[in-house]
């Protein structure tokens, strides 16, 4: 697990600002959770309580900021536009499948390679 900067966010078909300096620009598609409330010291049976929603997310990195420069991660991940999101917020309520992040595939598609994660 890692966390983005609130400035990463941005929408499914919005510019990637590429950050000055960069060198080993990268991307994954991820799945996205969207806490809904409040949760502190909540117990693991409790949990999905407190889930809006996931969503995909183009987790865009730079790898040398986040690998050769040392430290934690967020900062090869964090940089503004990196988190593209949606474009649909899944809930569970009309397709089941959402209801169970672990049934759910993903493609995510850059520069005309698609890349696939198959349902389990």
């Amino acid at each position: 697990m890692f966390s983005k900067s609130t400035t990463s966010i941005t929408g499914p078909d919005d510019v990637i600002i590429i950050p000055r300096g960069s060198e080993k620009t990268d991307w994954e598609v991820e799945l996205a959770v969207v806490i809904g409330r409040t949760a502190r010291y909540v117990a693991v049976h409790d949990a999905l309580a407190h889930v809006a929603g996931y969503l995909i997310c183009n987790d865009v990195s730079e790898r040398a900021y986040q690998l050769e420069r040392g430290g934690t991660w967020d900062k090869g991940k964090g940089c503004d536009s990196f988190a593209p999101l949606g474009p649909w917020l899944g809930d569970g309520r009309r397709d089941r499948r959402s209801a169970s992040p672990s049934r759910c595939g993903s493609t995510s598609m850059a520069s005309g390679c698609r890349t696939a994660i198959p349902a389990r």
